[in-house]
This record gives structure tokens, sequence and C-alpha cells, in this order.
């Protein structure tokens, strides 16, 4: 995990900086067409305003760290993650109807560095991969949050006995959170929560987006649960 270069990420000014330094190169290239043109198609009178603009280009993307670069560093988390869950459940078979997978950027708390590009696109700087599996009459939780800025994470693991649960649900929450460029944005959260019979927030999984998977999961909770809570009052 390249913490350095992952914090750059979230380093507004630098970003800006770079990022409105690279808009100078397509100066240049713009220049080096007006030129090629005006000299009849000689590039050599072209050229060095087209090796300018290039220096320029690659300089300032070599000091911007990417959205691709980001995406590099979670397929680094992913693997490792599913992994260590897989262990922990003890290798189960993957039944797509009792193990799920759910993965998403903290954006619920407030202190970690949020970044919301132009296209939309929201990042924090902790990443958090949940696997939820049923087996017997428990719900089994393996949950690991990783920080992309420096060499800390965190494991939750909970085997809650369906009896003891009032089931899952999925909703989308939009939170006002002020963003790496001091600006307060709609942040919108994809949300699984896992209750118990209390009310009370057992599991949290964060979701990119909602897909059958999440309904699914709701869905096969409830029956589980009923069939525990009348299996226990017999």
């Amino acid at each position: 995990m390249d913490f350095k270069q992952n914090a750059l990420f979230f380093n507004h000014k630098r970003t800006r900086f770079w990022t409105n330094l690279s808009y100078i190169s397509y100066i240049f290239f713009a220049l080096a067409v007006v030129v090629f043109i005006s000299a009849w198609g000689w590039l050599a009178a072209a050229l060095p305003f087209a090796s300018v603009g290039v220096v320029i280009l690659l300089t300032s993307l070599s000091m911007i760290t990417s959205e691709k670069q980001i995406k590099e560093q979670i397929a680094l988390l992913q693997r490792g993650a599913r992994e260590a869950a897989l262990e922990h459940f003890g290798y189960p078979n993957q039944d797509p109807e009792l193990f799920f997978e759910f993965e998403g950027y903290d954006l619920a708390d407030e202190t970690l560095p949020i970044r919301k590009r132009k296209n939309g696109r929201v990042f924090s700087s902790v990443y958090v991969i949940t696997y939820i599996m049923m087996e017997n009459n428990m719900l089994r939780i393996w949950e690991k949050k990783s920080s992309l800025l420096e060499d800390k994470e965190e494991i939750i693991t909970k085997d809650i006995p369906f009896t003891a649960l009032s089931g899952a649900e999925s909703h989308t929450e939009t939170a006002k959170r002020v963003c790496i460029d001091g600006v307060e944005k709609d942040i919108p959260m994809n949300l699984l929560t896992v209750k118990d019979k209390d009310g009370k927030v057992v599991c949290t999984a964060y979701c990119k987006t909602f897909n059958y998977d999440i309904d699914r999961l709701c869905e096969n909770l409830a029956h589980n649960i009923q069939r525990a809570n009348a299996a226990a009052a017999k």
C-alpha cells in the first residue's frame, strides 16, 4: 500500500496546482498545431512547442495521484480481505444464498477526509469490506476497515443467533460533508443495516450501489429469523 501517494489524492491544494499546470500543456500543444500549419507542415518548427507541452503534462501527471491508482490500492485490499474472511469462516461453500460481500468508502465518519470529484464519484480515506454469512442458526459477520493513508486497520467479527435479530434493511442517506476543497457538499451513502430485537444496529455495511444481493440478504435473513423463532417457540 503506497500511503504517501494515496495521501496526495486527498491533498486539494497540491492536486489543484498540478491539475491547473497540466492545462498549460494544452496551450503549447495548440501553439504547436498553429506553428505547424503556419510553417506549411514543417514539423521542426512545431516540435519545440510540442516538446514543452509533453514535459509539462508528464510532470504534472506524475505529481498527481489518479483515481486509477486509488482503485489499484483498493484491489489489493479486496484480495487480502476475501482470503482472511474465508479463513475466518472456515472456507465455507460460497452459496450465493448464504454468502454476501459488501464494500465501499466510509462516508459516515465526519473526521475523515472526503473527496467528491466533478464526475460525482466520492472517496474517503477509509475503505470498508464486509462479508456476511448465514450458517446454521447464526448470522456471521466479518468486517475490515482499512486506512488508505496509514498502516492502520480494524477487523470486526460477530456471530449472532437469528433469534436475537429483527432483520436487515437497505437505504440511501444523503449527508452534508465538508470535502477536502473546504466546500460542504451532499454525499450519498448506500447502507445495509442489521438490527437486533431492541432496534440496535449490530452491523452497518457500506455499498457502492444497490444491487440484488442486498434485497436477497434481507429476504433470506427475514426467513431465517422467522424459522429460528418458530423453532425456539416449540
